[in-house]
């Protein structure tokens, strides 16, 4: 299926980007799965032996952000006057030791 390949093409992405040393990697078009397939990417990104993982998708402005999670931060962009502005935040609260 289109989204198992999406899938797979993505472990490859994080295999090349952890033997690179690079340790960085971008994952776009996430609105092309449906609820089950992003928890797998998910659990993929989470498990993932990578420093940093940009996830990238589209989002109706009606459609909340995620709940926040450890890790995990998540902003929306809105297109104001042909630039890119951050419209709005989700960012997990450090916990102090």
């Amino acid at each position: 299926s289109e989204s198992e390949r999406y899938r797979i093409g993505i472990g490859v992405q994080f295999a090349i980007a952890e033997l690179s040393g690079l340790s960085f990697a971008i994952v776009d078009e996430m609105d092309m799965l449906d609820a089950e397939n992003r928890r797998i990417l998910n659990r993929m990104v989470n498990e993932a032996p990578l420093a940093q993982i940009l996830v990238l998708g589209t989002r109706e402005d009606s459609v909340p952000l995620p709940a926040p999670m450890p890790g995990w931060i998540f902003i929306r962009l809105q297109n104001v006057g042909g630039e890119s502005r951050l419209a709005e935040s989700v960012v997990p609260q450090l916990q102090e030791a």
